[in-house]
């Protein structure tokens, strides 16, 4: 495990938090957006919320890093973290780039399977998501936990690809045209990101460690 200064190890977790929060926050605009019935006033109602706890993120980034920086932690567990954590910020990023477009396109609709299959997408990141969160914790406390849980992360993001390679799949035999097929294949790819960006998190943690374990 990664020893060094508490301050260090509760801000990133604080980062994380947010970052989850975020997460949380754009699965309900992902829910409200997939309603047959959808409100648009709850929706922008959602979507500012997702805006809001991405900027606090943002800051809580800011603060870990300095935090980092100003720690007694060797140089190089410093770049680590740094990278650590700009790699979790980014899946903040990636829900909130998504927000703007749900509102631009929120008259376009997918048929009710693909909803379904949209909303299973977010509910594996959420799970995904806090999977990351205790392979972070770990990594300051057991190596063999964090690997462990970051396999996890790994997992799932192979379930999100699965359920994008269909929504693709089935939306190539759509009859409409190729620029609204563009549209929502936009959409698919930009939900799935998230995943990926999370599975980008794990991909650090698994290079510190194995670091570690030379």
């Amino acid at each position: 495990m990664i020893g060094g200064i508490s301050t260090v190890v509760k801000r990133i977790m604080d980062h994380m938090s947010l970052v989850e929060k975020t997460l949380e926050a754009f699965n309900e605009v992902l829910r409200q957006y997939l309603k047959e019935d959808m409100d648009i006033d709850e929706l922008s109602g959602l979507m500012k919320l997702v805006h809001d706890l991405e900027g606090q993120a943002d800051d809580m980034q800011e603060e870990a890093t300095e935090s980092i920086m100003h720690s007694r932690l060797l140089p190089e567990t410093k770049v680590e973290l740094m990278r650590l954590v700009d790699r979790v910020d980014g899946v903040a990023n990636k829900a909130e780039s998504i927000v703007d477009h749900v509102f631009l396109f929120a008259h376009l609709k997918f048929p009710e399977d693909m909803r379904g299959q949209l909303a299973q997408i977010m509910e594996i990141t959420v799970k995904q998501m806090k999977s990351a969160k205790e392979m972070v914790k770990f990594l300051f406390e057991d190596f063999k936990k964090a690997k462990a849980k970051a396999e996890e992360v790994d997992d799932l993001e192979s379930e999100v690809d699965g359920l994008e390679r269909a929504l693709i799949a089935e939306l190539r035999r759509w009859d409409v045209s190729i620029a609204e097929k563009y549209v929502y294949l936009n959409f698919i790819e930009k939900l799935a990101d998230i995943s990926d960006a999370l599975e980008d998190v794990a991909s650090v943690v698994e290079q510190i460690i194995a670091i570690r374990q030379i």
